[in-house]
């Protein structure tokens, strides 16, 4: 929550239309923080939030299954934040993030192809539209395409 903080004070420097998405973006964190600060100190509260981080706080002891399901999930993560990280560098951002929805789509979900591929590309276009187009944003393109990572 200290770094949605630091976003919430920072961007009440910007001009009004610069300032609106990170201050939605601070808000919603502080409020989701909050909300898990909540679900910590009062598990019955989380639970019947009926968040999936709560679901698992059934009792205070962690059996051996549990843990190593929790390792398990945090290798996935881990792996999937740098495969992200790897399509952006060579992709570009745009790119990188409909690929990574639809793997997400397709292997972890199970959606059919075509639903995945439609998704993942209204997805890439959506970004496209709203920061290249709509807000005038660079989004780095990506090795492949011309980027360069140091100038």
């Amino acid at each position: 929550m200290g770094g949605f903080t630091v976003i919430l004070v920072t961007s009440l420097a910007y001009e009004p239309i610069t300032r609106a998405l990170p201050l939605g973006v601070s808000v919603l964190g502080i409020l989701l923080g909050l909300v898990l600060l909540g679900g910590e100190i009062m598990p019955n509260l989380g639970r019947k939030l009926d968040a999936g981080y709560f679901s698992t706080l059934k009792t205070k002891s962690a059996s051996p299954e549990t843990t190593s399901q929790s390792g398990k999930s945090l290798i996935i993560t881990v792996g999937w934040v740098f495969l992200f990280f790897l399509l952006v560098v060579f992709f570009g951002f745009i790119i990188a993030t409909a690929i990574s929805i639809f793997i997400y789509l397709k292997w972890y979900k199970g959606i059919p192809w075509l639903k995945s591929l439609l998704v993942s590309g209204a997805s890439g276009l959506v970004i496209y539209v709203i920061f290249s187009l709509g807000m005038k944003l660079w989004l780095f393109p990506g090795i492949v395409f011309g980027g360069r990572m140091f100038y």
